[in-house]
């Protein structure tokens, strides 16, 4: 280990730095964070003082570029702040500092093949110094540096903006502009630490980073599989995750969810916490296992999404987080397989229409998380079969509902936040009741307001306006016509005797039947409401007994 009390940024900037595959992509806002550091920057400054960085954690085993391991983000506003001073100033020359090469009239044998091939990809005329193994951020701050339209949906692209706005607004004239210039290539200074081995990096990364809680789980996780897998091979576990980050949208809590599996599958008689708690040791084979795990998981959560009830459940306006995912569905899936907790989608569908309008299906409370985890425990240990982990749960929501939510759901007013509800409860009902001959596409059902919600001028209007927003007066549609499910979802605004040819035709069976009234307003609706009401309640009941 090597330490520079008094290492000057420029030094840092002025040659090629590598964002390594520990670290993590630039993440930092304007609030708290970039206007902080700029602000301090110009503060000392103004006062003629050394502006001190802090420290920087640099690895060097003198095989690739030296690595940032900590500061990275101090490191690159800085970066940030010389391109946006070369912007005010109208003059290129300051850039030679931060990058490589420069003009098109460089003599093509001073660039490297390698650098070449990729600035011929991008476009670029100018290599950036600080080389993010991160593509997003790599290529981001190389098009700021070149002028160019932002590719990626990097964080650098805001955080440049911002720099530039500070400092526009703060300077007065292009004389402070290379006054500021000078000062960062001369005055600001860190400490730099130089460290030699990678495990060590690795564990300093991540001490330090659970002190700071500034770093996603992701990066603690990936950084466990680095160590175990070693710095020659550390570019197949980001790949892995750069790929699992490209694919899930819940990227951070699916590592999470993952890794909890993988810890409970090493060992069945650890408790299923934090894998903050007690990182396991692991051995380079047991990252193609955590892939097969990670596979396997994205293949039930699949499963679950294209599951009937599945479907109604995953709707955000039903399902809060990713909670009931952690702590139940997918664990129960790892043992069972998804088979044996199809059942459960259902209790979980009858559980959300069960609880008031305006709340969500969550096991974000220890209510919920203590019995489950002790459940999980048990089933992963053999002492609990999935079948009866699946009705204890059911137990469980069973204790968190009302009695009767007849009067409740008929009563509820199912306006234009809570519209997807009524869609879910219907579904619910159709699924439930409607054996029809043919599988419902949940993503071709439309909800029509069978009172139109603008009436035609001839149309009686309601003599209790809220009616149209009743469940009573809601009914699913098809998106198109085809030979099992007949119906229309272009009936708009239409007056209900203009509907009821549409509703006659309709493999629905709750659409069909509307077509047999004569009329359809505020007694309809009413008593329409509470048949739909008195038939949840029952049919909910009996999916959790």
């Amino acid at each position: 280990m090597k330490t520079d009390s008094e290492y000057g940024i420029i030094s840092v900037l002025n040659t090629r730095h590598q964002i390594p595959y520990h670290s993590r992509k630039f993440t930092w806002e304007r609030v708290h964070h970039i206007e902080t550091v700029v602000n301090a920057i110009i503060s000392d400054w103004r006062n003629n003082a050394i502006h001190w960085l802090g420290i920087l954690i640099i690895y060097n085993n003198d095989i690739r570029l030296p690595a940032i391991s900590d500061g990275q983000h101090r490191v690159t506003i800085c970066f940030l702040m010389v391109l946006a001073l070369a912007e005010l100033l109208k003059n290129d020359q300051a850039l030679d500092w931060i990058s490589k090469y420069g003009t098109d009239s460089i003599i093509c044998d001073t660039v490297t093949e390698a650098d070449q091939t990729i600035m011929s990809e991008y476009g670029w005329t100018r290599f950036p110094n600080i080389h993010s193994v991160f593509e997003s951020d790599f290529e981001a701050l190389g098009n700021i540096l070149n002028r160019l339209a932002p590719s990626t949906d990097s964080m650098l692209h805001d955080a440049y903006d911002t720099v530039l706005d500070i400092l526009s607004k703060t300077l007065r004239d292009s004389t402070e502009y290379k006054s500021l210039l000078q000062f960062i290539h001369s005055d600001i200074k860190m400490t730099r630490v130089v460290i030699t081995e990678s495990a060590f990096t690795l564990k300093l990364f991540s001490a330090l980073n659970n002190i700071k809680v500034l770093v996603d789980a992701s990066y603690l996780v990936r950084n466990i599989f680095i160590q175990a897998i070693g710095d020659a091979r550390a570019h197949e576990v980001h790949a892995a995750f750069e790929a699992m980050e490209k694919t899930e949208t819940n990227y951070e809590h699916f590592v999470f969810m993952m890794f909890n599996i993988f810890r409970r599958q090493l060992s069945t008689k650890s408790e299923f916490d934090s894998y903050l708690a007690t990182n396991p040791t692991l051995k380079a084979a047991d990252f193609p296992e955590f892939l097969a795990i990670v596979a396997k998981g994205q293949e039930y959560m699949k499963l679950m999404m294209a599951d009937r009830f599945g479907k109604i459940l995953f709707k955000k306006a039903f399902l809060s987080g990713n909670d009931v995912m952690e702590y139940c569905l997918l664990p129960l899936s790892f043992v069972g397989g998804f088979a044996s907790i199809r059942s459960l989608l259902r209790k979980l569908v009858a559980y959300g229409i069960r609880l008031p309008i305006n709340r969500k299906v969550s096991f974000n409370s220890m209510t919920f998380q203590t019995p489950l985890r002790a459940l999980i425990a048990k089933v992963f240990a053999g002492l609990v079969t999935v079948p009866k982990a699946c009705d204890e749960v059911a137990g469980l929501l069973r204790a968190h509902t009302e009695d009767s939510i007849e009067k409740r759901i008929a009563t509820d007013k199912f306006d234009k936040k809570n519209f997807t509800k009524a869609r879910s409860y219907l579904l619910y009902l159709q699924e439930v009741t409607d054996h029809h001959e043919s599988v419902l596409d949940h993503d071709r059902v439309h909800v029509d307001h069978i009172y139109a919600r603008t009436k035609k001028s001839t149309t009686e209007p309601l003599a209790d306006p809220e009616n149209i927003h009743r469940l009573g007066n809601f009914t699913l549609l098809c998106g198109s016509n085809t030979e099992t499910l007949k119906g229309n979802a272009a009936l708009s605004n239409k007056p209900f005797k203009d509907k009821v040819m549409s509703y006659s035709l309709s493999n629905i069976a709750m659409t069909r039947e509307i077509a047999t009234k004569s009329a359809f307003a505020d007694a309809e609706i009413e008593e329409r409401s509470w048949a739909l009401a008195k038939q949840l309640d029952k049919l909910t009941t009996a999916d959790l007994s």
